[in-house]
């Protein structure tokens, strides 16, 4: 009889680490993702400027980065590039 509850004991401890591993995972996923959409929206605002893509082709860099990460989160990308370039 005790070796029955143990077992379930170590099975739900052992489920519980593989998830507290994976979602520590997640996190660093995620952090990894958020970084990386940061740099290239930088690069893509050092290409407009230098390159001169607003008279070559014909577009701004709010369209470009609007149709890359969304019209939703264009306001909140524009507001975090104009601080950064205060900076």
């Amino acid at each position: 009889m005790l070796e029955s509850t143990t077992a379930p004991k170590k099975e739900n401890l052992f489920f519980m680490k593989t998830l507290k591993m994976l979602e520590d995972k997640l996190t660093e996923v995620r952090n990894e993702m958020s970084i990386v959409k940061k740099n290239e929206m930088n690069r893509i605002s050092k290409e407009f400027l230098l390159n001169d893509y607003v008279r070559r082709f014909n577009t701004t860099e709010e369209i470009v980065i609007g149709a890359l990460i969304g019209e939703d989160h264009l306001g909140k990308e524009l507001n975090r590039q104009q601080r950064e370039m205060k900076v």
